[in-house]
């Protein structure tokens, strides 16, 4: 049996500017065999913005689509969302808490999530 080839790999484009104080920017993701499973190319694109209301204080959010080729024939698509605050606690370490949606129906692993991570840059 077939487990399928799960080496893959991806290239990335991203840009921003700056306008105000807002970033303003957008990011494309593609891949020609996303999971090596059941799927052939993978392309996910975002618009994302972001400001700081307070010194160290970021708030920003990004919207997204992820579409999907299938080696079965047809495509899968949706939609992804998310909004949150990125606080910078130090020169090294930052939180974020950020909320995550997306409109894929009877997924348990797709419903909206709230997440938060703690970041250390050396």
């Amino acid at each position: 049996e077939d487990d399928g080839d799960w080496a893959t790999w991806e290239l990335k484009a991203a840009a921003s500017v700056p306008a105000g104080p807002v970033s303003l920017g957008a990011a494309v993701f593609w891949s020609p065999d996303a999971t090596g499973m059941g799927t052939d190319e993978n392309l996910y694109y975002e618009a994302n913005a972001s400001f700081s209301p307070f010194d160290k204080v970021t708030v920003g959010g990004a919207v997204g689509k992820q579409t999907t080729d299938l080696t079965a024939g047809g495509e899968s698509e949706y939609t992804t969302v998310n909004v949150g605050m990125t606080i910078a606690l130090s020169d090294m370490f930052s939180t974020d808490v950020r909320y995550h949606t997306t409109d894929i129906d009877n997924c348990d692993l797709c419903e909206d999530r709230v997440a938060a991570t703690l970041k250390a840059a050396f």
